[in-house]
């Protein structure tokens, strides 16, 4: 019985803390949340830790933004939050770039990850996707606010929402989402873009991931499209199957 118990109370525990932080989240004064700096200030000023910061601008971010097809893409992190904040819509690339930009100025480090998807065995080698890197209690993590937005589910019991892409290892999210920069799949050992044909979830070339984010976080935007580039033609991104979104990648690049 004391076996089953402390089995049962790290649950119980992080139920009763996601349900006090996902309410939290839901009572925001709406006068707060179209600037960015003014919804940051009151998450920032509520809470002491980074974790419970995130949770709650994750729950507000997948329940207040709803998917907007038509809308013209960009790189600009700025313009794309703005615009969601503003019309409370967005693509991918906007609830991405709401995440990072908010966790940012909450002093979070997070990042914009951009790349492709697989559902069941298919590879989608026609649209791109954005999600997200961010490290929470010394570890990186990633997060697909979009994907969560579309199926979260409300645990009714608990009171608390219960994410499928929320604070996911990289051995379980390689397994339905390829960054273009092989960083950003936060393995030490990354695989190829062929290989995530193949299901392969490691490679055989070691990069340290740590000190080639430290690095990265000392380049100017324009810098980090360069080497997001390179990397990724590096781990041969110019393969037939990804023809098209590896010209997109290219143009927004070129473009930006």
């Amino acid at each position: 019985m004391k076996f089953i118990l402390f089995l049962f109370l790290p649950l119980f525990c992080i139920s009763q803390n996601y349900s006090q932080l996902d309410s939290f989240a839901l009572s925001i004064p709406d006068s707060l949340t179209y600037s960015p700096n003014k919804l940051a200030n009151y998450i920032n000023s509520s809470f002491v830790k980074n974790d419970e910061k995130l949770r709650v601008l994750y729950v507000w971010i997948t329940t207040n933004i709803k998917y907007q097809e038509k809308l013209i893409d960009s790189l600009k992190n700025e313009d794309l939050v703005i615009y969601s904040l503003k019309t409370r819509s967005g693509k991918c690339k906007n609830y991405s770039a709401v995440l990072t930009s908010l966790c940012n100025l909450m002093g979070i480090e997070a990042y914009s990850v951009l790349g492709y998807t697989k559902s069941k065995k298919t590879v989608n080698t026609i649209n791109d996707h954005a999600w997200n890197v961010i490290k929470s209690d010394k570890k990186y993590y990633l997060f697909d606010p979009i994907w969560d937005a579309d199926i979260r589910n409300f645990n009714a019991d608990e009171k608390y929402f219960d994410f499928r892409y929320y604070k996911q290892d990289s051995a379980s999210f390689i397994k339905s989402h390829m960054p273009y920069d092989p960083v950003m799949q936060i393995k030490f050992y990354p695989i190829t873009h062929k290989e995530f044909f193949t299901g392969k979830t490691n490679g055989q070339t070691y990069v340290n991931f740590n000190d080639s984010l430290a690095k990265y976080n000392q380049l100017n935007e324009n810098e980090k499209l360069v080497v997001l580039l390179k990397r990724a033609e590096e781990f041969g991104i110019d393969i037939p199957e990804l023809e098209v979104l590896y010209k997109k990648l290219k143009y927004f690049i070129n473009n930006h």
